[in-house]
């Protein structure tokens, strides 16, 4: 070039790079062609310039520290926008994309702020729609995407393929030209050996995936096919390969890359599944199908292991499920292309390790994962849940309660309460059931109750919908199951119900207000079990000897424990009398058994003396067998039917077990020095311990050390 048409056109940088900076990006094309039309230069010669000149273009803002102002930014879009529209006036032309991509887009993605999500827009969409127009898809395959699919899994420790060596090292050479201008400013991210930003690699490559589905999805099939053979279908097939391995190794990995994948690369992926439920793709040579279903149960298997590592975790597995049902909220809504597809699709919600992560997430001491499991529940549930309160029963089936007379003043605002929300009302005798919808509008209403502190709507709505709740679980309309019967595992599950209502119950017995607490164990303890088929074997057995046991232990409940030297309170008789119930369906075995691990918990948690008590008594009134009762159990012939396997010498051992466990009862209560206390807990233990074992039964040195461990004082001659 001569020295005077390179004056010339460094004279035409600097209009141009002052022009940059007032000009808006939409009037930039229109510029441009007026100066080609107006200086005759070639597209070809003044984008050669223009990208010469852009590492000197852009040394001022690369020397600034801070994120990139709304001015600057304004300048960036419009240098890039100048250069897109020159890529587009030269059509089909690899060589000027691939510097361009090499020379001024990756540096400059390099160079940008994460957090600048508008400017990398901006960026990412001009040059996106250079490679829809110019159909330049093979390109992008072949340099861009394995540059930064592999920067991705290099932060994970994902071995990669050395398929771009000539590309980055033309991005190393861009990198270094910038780095000659500016010096040593802002060496570290311009370093060519330097990672680069992940959530910049995340954000580019799912902008190109959503351009490819975008064009694959408006243009007909015959503009899709262009050089080579390659087209959006197919470039959107192998880059949605790559992004689904990548991301089940980014979900386990640290908390930027799940932060990376469930902001970028999960929503533009289950976008893509709910047109398609299957892509085929080429890897190395070899044609494979890549299935929504497959993707899912990875994805699932991945929320698995998260949800076992810790909160943190927790939260993010919870993020990816609930971006999960809102994005494929039916997994029959898909393509009509692909309706031919016979391959069974993947529900989570069929899963039972699901809908227990969720009960475990209902009553988890955090209230974030309380919340995130309730808004969990209420995506699969086709309810509003929450929303509007339940009464239970069709307006049509509804007649008002009329107010007992002699109502306190308590009583009466918890009614007016009652009767505001709709609650209150009770069924006429022919509509006794409610459909699997309401009832879990119930269950959401009650959970939500106890998410606040005041008692008002626990006093207005508890007893009314949980005796609803209690009514339906002995209904052909099953509260378990779930959702119009689709999930048939989940209704054949006996007394799945008392499963849901024991988180209701747990809750509770742990609210902040002690006011609630004492509502709730009043109204559970109220509960006339033989109204509802006794189905209080039904209550699981982990709530019973768990939450339930350490609620006994909750002072709040005893507060006439101990006055005039009654060492009770109507709680622990109600409690006992539960246990009673609860125990007098099961046979000897496993009675003793239960009898075991309901001592245990005087090992496993420290009590006070209403707790210690109350745990006495319960093992007493859980020992003591009324032969009535047994005759009618069901399980009652299961003694002489299991003869053989339950062998005399299981239990021996079995009962030999328990007296060790009962000893321990016994020591817990010597820390107490009142002795009239320690004579009632040991009496009640010894009443326990004579209901279910003869002394005939267990080895006589066990039955010594058993009788050694009661105070001297009750074993002395002349003792009480």
């Amino acid at each position: 070039m001569s020295t005077s048409k390179s004056g010339s056109m460094n004279s035409l940088m600097a209009s141009l790079s002052t022009s940059f900076g007032k000009v808006p990006p939409v009037a930039v094309p229109a510029m441009l062609d007026c100066i080609l039309a107006s200086t005759g230069l070639p597209p070809s010669s003044l984008f050669a310039s223009l990208l010469d000149a852009f590492p000197k273009l852009i040394k001022d803002i690369i020397e600034e520290d801070e994120k990139l102002g709304r001015d600057r930014c304004k300048y960036l879009t419009s240098l890039v926008g100048a250069l897109c529209h020159l890529l587009k006036k030269l059509g089909a032309n690899n060589n000027a994309l691939q510097s361009f991509m090499s020379r001024s887009f990756i540096p400059l993605l390099k160079l940008v702020h994460a957090s600048d999500r508008e400017l990398l827009n901006q960026i990412g969409e001009l040059f996106i729609n250079v490679v829809i127009e110019t159909n330049s898809w093979v390109v992008v395959e072949e340099n861009l995407v394995p540059f930064f699919v592999r920067f991705v899994g290099l932060s994970t420790g994902m071995p990669q393929h050395k398929e771009s060596d000539a590309f980055e090292c033309a991005v190393f050479k861009g990198l270094n030209d910038l780095r000659n201008v500016v010096g040593v400013v802002k060496e570290h991210m311009l370093s060519p050996s330097g990672p680069f930003p992940l959530p910049i690699s995340c954000h580019i490559l799912t902008l190109m995936l959503d351009a490819s589905l975008h064009s694959l999805q408006s243009a007909s099939i015959s503009e899709l096919i262009v050089a080579n053979d390659y087209y959006a279908e197919k470039f959107a097939a192998n880059l949605i390969w790559d992004l689904c391995n990548l991301t089940e190794r980014l979900l386990l990995q640290s908390l930027e890359h799940r932060s990376c994948t469930i902001h970028f690369f999960l929503p533009i992926i289950f976008k893509a599944f709910v047109s398609y439920r299957s892509f085929e793709i080429s890897v190395h040579g070899q044609k494979q199908i890549l299935l929504r279903k497959s993707f899912l149960e990875k994805i699932w298997k991945c929320c698995r292991t998260l949800f076992s590592l810790g909160p943190l975790e927790r939260r993010d597995a919870y993020n990816v499920l609930s971006m999960y049902f809102s994005s494929l909220p039916c997994t029959e809504q898909c393509d009509v292309a692909d309706t031919s597809m016979s391959e069974e699709e993947f529900d989570i919600r069929s899963e039972k390790e699901f809908w227990d992560e969720i009960k475990r997430g209902l009553v988890d001491k955090e209230g974030l994962v309380r919340k995130q499991s309730l808004q969990m529940l209420k995506n699969v549930l086709p309810i509003n849940g929450g929303s509007q309160p339940s009464s239970g029963v069709s307006d049509t089936k509804l007649c008002e309660r009329s107010i007992p007379r002699g109502m306190t003043k308590r009583e009466l605002w918890a009614d007016k309460e009652a009767k505001s929300m709709g609650i209150g009302k009770i069924n006429k005798s022919a509509d006794q059931n409610l459909n699997s919808h309401q009832q879990w509008e119930a269950f959401i209403l009650l959970y939500e109750m106890l998410e606040e502190y005041g008692t008002h709507l626990v006093e207005a709505a508890w007893n009314h919908q949980v005796s609803l709740l209690l009514q339906f679980s002995m209904s052909h309309v099953n509260f378990a199951s779930l959702v119009d019967g689709i999930h048939r595992n989940q209704c054949e599950i006996v007394g799945e119900i008392f499963n849901w209502l024991s988180i209701l119950w747990e809750r509770g017995f742990c609210h902040d207000n002690p006011q609630v607490r004492c509502l709730i164990m009043q109204s559970f303890l109220g509960i006339e079990w033989k109204n509802y088929g006794n189905s209080a074997k039904s209550v699981p057995e982990t709530f019973v000897l768990g939450p339930f046991i350490q609620a006994l232990n909750d002072p709040v409940h005893h507060k006439e424990f101990g006055v005039k030297g009654v060492y009770s309170s109507r709680i622990i008789e109600g409690a006992a009398q539960f246990f009673h119930q609860y125990t007098s369906c099961l046979n000897e075995r496993n009675r003793i058994a239960f009898l075991s691990k309901l001592a245990s918990a005087a090992k496993q948690q420290s009590f006070s003396r209403a707790g210690l008590m109350g745990l006495a008594e319960c093992i007493a009134l859980a020992a003591c067998r009324n032969d009535s009762e047994a005759d009618r159990c069901e399980d009652a012939f299961l003694d002489m039917a299991n003869v053989e396997i339950s062998s005399e010498n299981f239990l021996q051992h079995d009962k030999a077990t328990l007296l060790d466990i009962l000893r321990f009862v016994i020591e817990s209560s010597r820390q107490h020095f009142n002795p009239n206390y320690r004579f009632r807990v040991c009496d009640k233990v010894l009443e326990a311990a004579a209901s279910v074992v003869c002394v005939f039964e267990v080895p006589l040195e066990i039955l010594l050390h058993f009788i050694s461990t009661l105070p001297r004082e009750l074993t002395d001659y002349g003792g009480k």
